[in-house]
């Protein structure tokens, strides 16, 4: 039984993957079909600001002609600006996960995700090692 992969929370093997968190779960790589990476859209909080920033850029360019004064034409275009800056904002500091699934004795699981790329790399390169030396492993019984 090979190691190829071994952090704090997950250890995979020739012939398992086993975490440890946020609950314990093991999965036998012999099982596992189907592996996939999964990555969401962005987040609801960034889709309802620039939704939000549209609306808002439309009711303002409709009402251009009533902004006579600066003053009101500033806080049209800061309330039009203002839902696109905090989406923006949130986008980069909430990045969706970088996922890894599969399918597990006829179920749709989740395996592993990370917003660190590196790691989820490394995470997915130990994986697919791991399914293949299995896969060896089993050829070479037959």
């Amino acid at each position: 039984m090979a190691e190829f992969y071994r952090g704090h929370t997950l250890s995979i093997t020739s012939d398992a993957m086993e975490m440890w968190w946020p609950r314990h779960e093991r999965f036998s790589i012999e099982d596992l079909r189907d592996v996939y990476v999964f990555r969401d859209v962005a987040s609801s909080v960034v889709v309802r600001g620039i939704g939000a920033s549209a609306v808002m850029l439309v009711a303002t360019a409709v009402s251009w002609q009533l902004l006579r004064s600066p003053a009101v034409a500033l806080i049209g275009v800061l309330v039009v600006l203002a839902p696109a800056v905090i989406g923006g904002a949130c986008m980069r500091t909430q990045r969706p996960p970088w996922e890894l699934r599969a399918v597990y004795q006829g179920r749709d699981v989740h395996l592993f995700s990370s917003r660190d790329q590196i790691t989820f790399g490394q995470v997915k390169r130990a994986l697919v090692r791991a399914i293949e030396a299995n896969e060896r492993e089993n050829y070479a019984l037959r």
